[in-house]
């Protein structure tokens, strides 16, 4: 499904698939959409109000994208990102 089609999807209130989130979430990391694209994803997001499978899939894009860090001794560890 193109961007298109997905932002008028939600511009008309329909819940996504968790395939089409994940799709659009691959589109996100990949650089694919400009920074206005983004913003008016996020938007139409908010006001029709996410659905658990669309943050569940946009999670699990960000998750499979992530880097993995693998750690000898968790004993020695410092988190300097936190979540605020």
């Amino acid at each position: 499904m193109s961007y298109a089609q997905t932002l008028n999807l939600l511009i008309k209130g329909e819940h996504l698939s968790f395939e089409t989130m994940q799709s659009l979430m691959h589109q996100v990391m990949a650089g694919e959409l400009t920074p206005a694209q983004i913003a008016g994803v996020l938007v139409a997001l908010r006001i029709k109000g996410e659905t658990v499978d669309e943050i569940a899939a946009a999670a699990s894009v960000m998750r499979a994208l992530s880097t993995k860090v693998n750690i000898q001794d968790a004993n020695h560890l410092v988190d300097t990102c936190g979540t605020g």
